[in-house]
């Protein structure tokens, strides 16, 4: 399972030159959701291996979160709670 993530995030540095998936990514949802686990992980010295830390920074991976992903996590929140009010 790591493994075949780690690929699928390979895939996405192949195509976009970066390893900046956006939340909302089509192609795979989990994605995005995986490397927010592993920046946990590292963060917690929990569950993942120098190996493996090394194969993502192999691929330039960001260990912090951007701005701008935390304030489009933020209003996606902040909508789907005033869409739930509505009801």
């Amino acid at each position: 399972k790591w493994l075949e993530m780690c690929k699928e995030l390979k895939r996405y540095h192949t195509a976009h030159g970066n390893c900046s998936v956006p939340s909302n990514y089509i192609p795979n949802p989990n994605l995005p959701v995986w490397l927010n686990n592993q920046r946990q992980l590292k963060r917690k010295n929990q569950q993942i291996t120098p190996e493996q830390i090394t194969l993502l920074d192999q691929l330039q991976f960001s260990w912090t979160i951007s701005l701008k992903y935390e304030c489009e996590v933020c209003f996606k929140f902040y909508g789907a709670l005033a869409q739930h009010s509505k009801l």
